[in-house]
């Protein structure tokens, strides 16, 4: 029986940067034998300006013609440095309906977006993140600043687990892939931080501990960029458990860390 391949979609609205998402899925496809889609979703008053029947649908066929080139060409370019093919597909319409159907239909195995932006307003980008948070059960895979590049030596860093608790069904081929040993970045109360030191290993881990306060997640992305970390894992059922507090955590990972952030499957979840 042959390695399981795994479905690996990423969205893009090709406002930002589709190539540094792309590169990253590329690069968690290298290490756990996954196929890689690109899906485009474009919402039609993004495209369409006139109130004339003829010229907007004109202007549709115009901007699919484009949108075409443009994932053409950035697929193209990433094949041709990591021999790594990429389908991709595109559609106008309700963004949440088309990456809806996505999700019923191909059911991804891990979906990879783009950062969140840090606006004054709530942009489609943030809307869409929850959306797949609450809607799709696997893997989420939150494309960083920095790139999870194909074919890359990887450092495995894990917040607030351990070693043995990844939950995701490509968990050996993360950690053997890795280089060891893992880091854990574990966020404590006061009194159990009083009774640990801030940093001590294991024969296969070296362990973060950081006390909690309102600049734990700030702090603790120092320490991934430190430590060289390319590639940061949380579990979502841990953070579920924690109610509010969990929540608040997982909220402030995906907004402040810039390395990329893998993020468990689990039932529907959402935050707010």
């Amino acid at each position: 029986m042959g390695h399981k391949r795994y479905k690996i979609l990423v969205l893009t609205d090709l406002k930002d940067a589709t190539e540094a998402i792309l590169k990253s899925a590329l690069g968690l496809a290298n290490i756990i034998s996954g196929d890689v889609e690109l899906l485009c979703v474009k919402k039609p008053t993004e495209v369409v300006k006139q109130d004339n029947q003829l010229a907007a649908m004109r202007t549709i066929h115009s901007e699919q013609t484009d949108i075409d080139k443009q994932l053409q060409a950035v697929t193209s370019t990433l094949f041709k440095q990591y021999k790594i093919p990429v389908n991709y597909r595109y559609a106008i319409g309700h963004v949440k309906t088309e990456i809806g159907n996505y999700i019923k239909t191909q059911q991804p195995d891990v979906i990879v977006l783009g950062k969140q932006k840090q606006r004054p307003f709530n942009p489609i980008g943030d809307q869409v993140t929850k959306f797949v948070l609450k809607n799709h059960k696997g893997a989420i895979l939150i494309a960083g600043h920095a790139a999870l590049a194909p074919k890359k030596t990887l450092h495995l860093g894990v917040f607030n687990g351990k070693t043995s608790g990844l939950k995701v069904p490509f968990a050996q081929d993360l950690i053997s892939y890795s280089q060891q040993p893992l880091r854990l970045f574990n966020v404590l109360d006061k009194n159990e931080a009083d009774n640990k030191a801030a940093l001590y290993s294991h024969n296969d881990a070296v362990e973060f501990a950081f006390e909690e306060n309102d600049h734990t997640i700030k702090s603790i992305s120092k320490y991934l960029l430190k430590s060289k970390v390319d590639l940061l894992y949380a579990d979502r059922e841990e953070h579920k458990q924690g109610a509010k507090k969990g929540r608040v955590q997982l909220q402030e990972l995906l907004k402040t860390i810039n390395v990329p952030l893998l993020v468990s499957g689990t039932e529907n979840y959402a935050i707010t």
